[in-house]
């Protein structure tokens, strides 16, 4: 499983990533988190996260602005514990990751369950939420295969060409993957 090791015990999870990748360098991620509360619905198996990762359409990424939350939803790429998005050269977003580089993202996949009652409808969902740290990337070649794994993410088949007038208006942000949880509820 591309050298995750996965090692539960009673007060915590702890797992990590350790590969070398041609998108900046060395990915490493190890992370601590809390136990789940609903034992029953947490998932632990990294391939069922990343299957997620990799079939979302869109992924909310949020920032701490002072003492107010603010979330956004983004076009992304995953590969190998990394993150990618594209920005504008300006804006909120970019002021929040200048101030602090520490962000939180989300993925779902869900559906609605019917039922005879109302208060028996329910919803089957997977969800992944996780922690990062974000950087922007600067090189040419390392922002061009970020572009092309969020390319890829969505289908498109390479090799793709991007116009230099296209790279000067956009940046690419990199989110090194810290720590990711997974939660499963079928109804």
């Amino acid at each position: 499983m591309r050298g995750y090791e996965f090692q539960p015990n009673h007060e915590c999870a702890i797992f990590g990533l350790l590969s070398k990748t041609d998108l900046g360098g060395p990915a490493l991620y190890i992370g601590l988190v809390e136990k789940m509360r609903k034992k029953e619905k947490e998932v632990t198996d990294i391939a069922v996260m990343e299957s997620l990762l990799q079939e979302a359409e869109t992924m909310r990424l949020a920032f701490c602005d002072g003492d107010e939350p603010y979330i956004v939803p983004v076009s992304f790429g995953y590969q190998d514990g990394a993150i990618f998005i594209h920005s504008a050269r300006e804006g909120r977003k970019l002021e929040l990751i200048k101030r602090s580089n520490k962000v939180c993202f989300e993925v779902d996949r869900y559906k609605t369950v019917k039922k005879d009652l109302p208060c028996k409808w329910t919803i089957d969902y997977t969800s992944v939420i996780g922690l990062g740290e974000a950087k922007l990337i600067e090189g040419k070649e390392e922002k061009n295969r970020a572009l092309d794994v969020i390319m890829a993410h969505y289908g498109a088949v390479p090799p793709f060409e991007y116009s230099e007038s296209a790279l000067s208006k956009m940046l690419v942000i990199r989110i090194a993957v810290r720590s990711m949880t997974c939660k499963r509820s079928i109804g």
